[in-house]
């Protein structure tokens, strides 16, 4: 079974939507399989940390390891990538991204949705971790201090504040 499917399974029935789209993350994939030219601007937008599924940012950073290299972006010798990182085959799944793939054009746009939702689960550990701390004892200022500095890193997109999270993991503690 996929990492992502037990995931979205275990999440909350009045958690809607989800905060994720995996329809982006294989759009996006399957485009840079299939027409990899536009890889640099979608690296301009997303890291490999950005996917929900953890099998979708395994592939990506398949894919940037493979530019890094100097070898080709195509099917096989991104499975060959994941296979030597992970000792997983994913030519089936690569198969099933370029059918994904809405070409080129959409690419960025859909690289954007992708890191919206990344962001999005990161605010949820945010809040969650600001819900965890309001019972500290340390002073309100303090309290109000460390939230509004965690808030500002993520919005500045400082990389530990948005670290992915789980849905699963992110959400219900926020909201619970």
């Amino acid at each position: 079974m996929d990492d992502w499917t037990t995931s979205l399974a275990d999440a909350p029935e009045d958690v809607a939507p989800p905060l994720a789209s995996l329809d982006a993350e294989s759009a996006v994939l399957g485009a840079i399989l299939a027409h990899s030219g536009v890889l640099d601007d979608v690296a301009e937008v997303l890291g490999a940390l950005d996917f929900f599924a953890q099998i979708h940012g395994t592939i990506y950073q398949a894919i940037l390891d493979c530019r890094d290299a100097g070898r080709g972006i195509d099917p096989i010798s991104v499975a060959n990538q994941v296979r030597a990182a992970t000792g997983e085959d994913v030519l089936p799944r690569l198969s099933m991204l370029l059918d994904a793939s809405t070409g080129p054009t959409m690419a960025v746009v859909h690289a954007r949705s992708v890191r919206d939702y990344a962001v999005r689960r990161a605010l949820c550990a945010v809040c969650a971790e600001v819900v965890a701390n309001a019972s500290d004892p340390a002073p309100v200022a303090d309290l109000l201090g460390r939230a509004e500095e965690r808030i500002r890193d993520l919005a500045d997109g400082e990389p530990d504040a948005a670290a992915p999270v789980p849905m699963v993991e992110a959400v219900p503690p926020a909201f619970a």
